[in-house]
């Protein structure tokens, strides 16, 4: 039990090591037909050119250019005239190829980016408009191509008038909303996405005539337009850059509730989640609620006409269903509560159209209503009601 434990090669190969060890360097000298081998010195430095060394890569030491140098097309310092001194070598920076943070197209879809100027492979491959967030040297949200030239930027940061844009992001060029986009987007918003009872609760009589004569609220339109080239996959338009435009207009703006500003948050948070921004969505409908309840839409209000009735009743039955979407039945996740509703189904898109009002009964039915009067989107408000307490 207390005997050493025994070597782990065999005793032969050990004694054959040791008398290999003990033999002189005469001995050990290289035979007839035996080359020596040459060994590198392990303190002496390898040469390293100045280029490798500003950009913190490893250099092989090559004569008269290094690989990296060679492959990039780079000035290496190996190059040199041989009567020309270290000292009087001018290090020449390497080019600026990449960008250190993903475009916002990627950011936005949660994809890779490599950051390549003038624009990143992920855009070129989908077609996208590729624009990068903006940078602390000029506070700017620019395009790839801006980025990469770096001429002029300055100037036309200069020149450019503080109402040009919202005034929050910076504007890129081309990504300024003219008459004939924005017409054309409001008339696709009500032809695509306003039959979905999430999105109907505007006027569209209202809404496209304020388009025509330019009195939209400036938020709504940058909303409206996003939202829509977005399910539309318009990936022309920079609409990444709208959204975020209207996100911070909503910001600013927070202490200052009113049917314009929840209608474009609304639009925001669902172009967040279509997006894949869920935790912004997220926090933004509990500031959605907020604003509902501060602007008293769960109550009704006779005093106003039937058409700003309804618009406000469409507009929190939308934040019902989006707070359907994010609390799942979840008492804690709840920013409606259904005890707190004291308003009427919506009504059919004619009478809405027509600015006629219809009783069309609560949430909760009663013996004594008639069902014909309650419509598609009521019935659909109570089926979301009754998921969610089938879910609770």
């Amino acid at each position: 039990m207390t005997e050493a434990l025994r070597p782990l090669r065999p005793l032969q190969a050990q004694v054959s090591d040791d008398a290999h060890d003990a033999q002189s360097p005469q001995q050990l000298g290289p035979g007839p037909g035996l080359t020596p081998v040459s060994v590198p010195d392990p303190l002496t430095k390898r040469a390293i050119c100045s280029q490798c060394r500003i950009r913190k890569v490893r250099c092989d030491g090559r004569p008269n250019i290094c690989q990296n140098c060679d492959r990039l097309g780079f000035e290496c310092s190996f190059q040199q005239a041989p009567g020309k001194s270290p000292g009087q070598y001018v290090v020449k920076l390497p080019e600026r190829r990449r960008r250190m943070q993903a475009c916002i197209p990627c950011h936005s879809k949660k994809t890779r980016c490599l950051g390549e100027l003038p624009s990143c492979s992920s855009c070129v491959r989908r077609n996208r408009v590729c624009t990068y967030p903006r940078t602390r040297r000029n506070g700017t949200t620019t395009r790839g191509q801006d980025a990469a030239e770096g001429s002029g930027t300055d100037d036309k940061l200069a020149n450019a008038s503080p109402g040009q844009d919202i005034g929050m992001v910076g504007q890129a060029e081309g990504s300024a909303l003219d008459y004939e986009t924005t017409l054309s987007l409001v008339e696709d918003y009500f032809r695509h996405l306003y039959p979905l009872p999430s999105f109907a609760f505007f006027h569209k009589a209202t809404v496209i005539q304020r388009c025509k004569d330019q009195t939209m609220n400036e938020t709504l339109k940058l909303s409206i337009c996003a939202i829509t080239a977005l399910q539309l996959q318009r990936t022309s338009l920079c609409h990444d850059l709208w959204i975020q435009q209207a996100e911070q207009s909503i910001l600013q703006q927070v202490g200052r509730a009113s049917i314009f500003h929840l209608q474009a948050l609304l639009l925001v948070i669902r172009y967040k989640i279509e997006s894949g921004e869920f935790p912004t969505a997220f926090m933004l409908a509990a500031l959605a609620a907020r604003t509902a309840l501060a602007l008293r839409l769960n109550y009704e209000r006779p005093e106003l006409s039937d058409v700003a009735q309804e618009a406000r009743r469409r507009l929190f039955w939308a934040l019902y269903l989006l707070d359907d979407f994010f609390c799942v039945g979840l008492r804690e996740f709840e920013l409606c509560p259904e005890e707190t509703i004291h308003l009427q189904l919506p009504c059919d898109e004619d009478y809405f159209e027509r600015g006629r009002f219809v009783h069309t009964g609560l949430l909760r039915p009663v013996p004594s209503e008639v069902l014909t009067t309650v419509g598609l989107r009521g019935v659909y408000l109570r089926l979301t009601s009754v998921r969610r307490a089938v879910m609770r």
